[in-house]
């Protein structure tokens, strides 16, 4: 019974470890996302200055 315990405790703490991770990837993708976005839009706005 004390060996499930601990290799349940130890597949939850990979687990949290895994969803800490994925939760990061995440992020760092929409964060890489806006970024383009952004930048797209940045590279529009000076299209649209070279145009007046």
């Amino acid at each position: 019974m004390l060996s499930f315990e601990k290799e349940f405790s130890r597949d939850k703490s990979s687990l949290i470890i895994w969803f800490i991770q994925g939760v990061i990837e995440i992020q760092q993708y929409s964060f890489a996302k806006i970024r383009y976005t952004a930048s797209k839009q940045i590279s529009v706005l000076k299209s649209e200055d070279d145009i007046f």
